[in-house]
């Protein structure tokens, strides 16, 4: 059994701390927890980093996915 890249891949906020990827699911902003600085993912560049971070997490997962393994997401 294998974590999902989802779980695993760390998304860097434009206030230079990072959240995992995971979390941004379905989120227009996101709210540092560290600094509380808001980066906007709904506009460049956050939105173009988000949305090939998000499609490298799908490849890697689908490829484990190819090989036989099951991919779980963290509760």
């Amino acid at each position: 059994m294998a974590l999902s890249m989802f779980d695993q891949m760390l998304f860097a906020l434009v206030c230079g701390h990072t959240v995992v990827l995971g979390r941004l699911e379905n989120a227009k902003s996101w709210t540092c927890e560290a600094c509380g600085k808001v980066t906007d993912l709904s506009v460049s560049p956050a939105r173009e980093a988000l949305a090939k971070d998000w499609d490298t997490a799908n490849q890697i997962d689908a490829r484990a996915r190819e090989g036989g393994e099951r991919v779980v997401r963290a509760d």
